[in-house]
């Protein structure tokens, strides 16, 4: 289960969601899959999740 914590609502602010967090989904480019691997964030939280 996710336990959101102060950084994930962070993370939401900085990338400007936070006026609409669904942005995400309905601006979507394929590119972006690609993209997300240079994030830091991501990563991070992607190895967290995976351990």
């Amino acid at each position: 289960m996710f336990d959101p914590k102060d950084q994930d609502f962070e993370a939401i602010r900085a990338w400007g969601l936070e006026q609409d967090p669904c942005r995400a989904i309905t601006d979507f480019e394929p590119r972006q899959l690609e993209s997300r691997w240079e994030n830091a964030y991501f990563r991070t939280s992607y190895e967290q999740y995976c351990q």
